[in-house]
């Protein structure tokens, strides 16, 4: 599993160039605060759902269902393939997953707004609030881009 998380997020030179050790420490807490915040959106929509919702609810409609149900299909796929070729070759290697980036990346991004929603509010009336999350997730990926560029990349150099 170690392999696999820290090859998937940058180990570099054929496997013998890993990050430094915190850099997946960081990558591992945005995870986890993305998944709590999936937990937490969740919570505080279902909430405001029952506060303010009409009598009757209107469920998603048949294309978002079935927009959901390629993006779960796409990911699960994405997780079956890994776990085959692991069984036929014994290579722990993230990029395996790479078929999964679109599912995976949703998933993440409805946990950052999760706490967007709920540090935010729900109203939506504000212009600015929405753009601050994206501006500071922006930055600390800026950041770490900048920091593989002038510090990890030039260790593969002869």
């Amino acid at each position: 599993v170690e392999e696999t998380f820290n090859s998937f997020w940058g180990q570099f030179g054929w496997m013998a160039l890993p990050l430094q050790s915190w850099t997946y420490t960081l990558i591992l807490l945005f995870l986890i605060a993305a998944l709590s915040g999936w937990l937490v959106g969740f919570r505080a929509h279902s909430q405001a759902n029952q506060r303010f919702a009409p009598p009757v609810r209107a469920s998603p409609d048949a294309r978002q269902r079935a927009a959901w149900g390629v993006v779960i299909v796409a990911g699960l796929l994405a997780l079956a393939q890994y776990a085959y070729y692991n069984t036929e070759f014994l290579q722990f290697q993230g990029r395996y997953l790479y078929p999964g980036l679109i599912p995976f990346g949703l998933w993440i991004a409805l946990g950052v707004d999760g706490w967007r929603r709920v540090i935010f509010g729900q109203d939506g009336r504000s212009v600015l609030r929405p753009y601050i999350t994206a501006v500071v997730i922006a930055g600390l990926l800026l950041a770490l881009d900048l920091y593989i560029l002038w510090r990890v990349i030039p260790g593969l150099a002869p």
